[in-house]
């Protein structure tokens, strides 16, 4: 696999759908023992998956991906302010593709202490998608962005909880 693409994929997979998932969970241990199975999930997955973007001749020599040390000091609740009349953007990705999006609002946290607003967005075609219902998509870069990670960024996948918190 070329070197940007696991770049690309690593990043992407850096921060999954369970942090933001509605899981509470009560101890560092419990923590890191939910991320092990998160990502050697998605390590199998992107081995023996028809839909993997590893090539098929590099499938039998794929390892895994490279990640980030996991830091719990990054877990952070944030405030959820929903906009009452979102704008829908066309969302540009790494491909021609260019899903419609709402500007859905905007998640307010403190992190070492600075305070951060960053945009939400949700996804329109996967607002009817049976298990997606309450996806939110938050874009982001940060100071690894183009060194240690993708330049384009990272993301996190959120889910609404009916409550002002993530």
């Amino acid at each position: 696999m070329n070197a940007s693409l696991y770049k690309i994929l690593t990043v992407g997979l850096i921060l999954s759908t369970f942090f933001a998932s509605g899981q509470d969970f009560t101890s560092k241990k419990e923590y890191l023992s939910a991320l092990k199975k998160e990502r050697d999930e998605k390590d199998r997955e992107f081995a023996n998956s028809e839909k993997s973007p590893i090539a098929p001749d590099q499938k039998a020599v794929f390892k895994g991906l490279r990640y980030f040390k996991p830091d719990i000091s990054y877990r952070v609740m944030a405030k959820l302010e929903i906009f009452s009349n979102p704008d829908t953007i066309k969302m540009v990705t790494t491909t021609d593709r260019r899903p419609l999006y709402l500007v859905f609002g905007e998640v307010r946290f403190s992190l070492k202490n600075k305070e951060f607003i960053l945009t939400v967005f949700r996804n329109i075609d996967l607002m009817t998608k049976p298990g997606y219902e309450s996806y939110l998509f938050l874009p982001f870069t940060d100071l690894t962005s183009g060194d240690d990670s993708y330049g384009g960024g990272r993301y996190i996948d959120l889910q609404l909880s009916g409550g002002d918190l993530i």
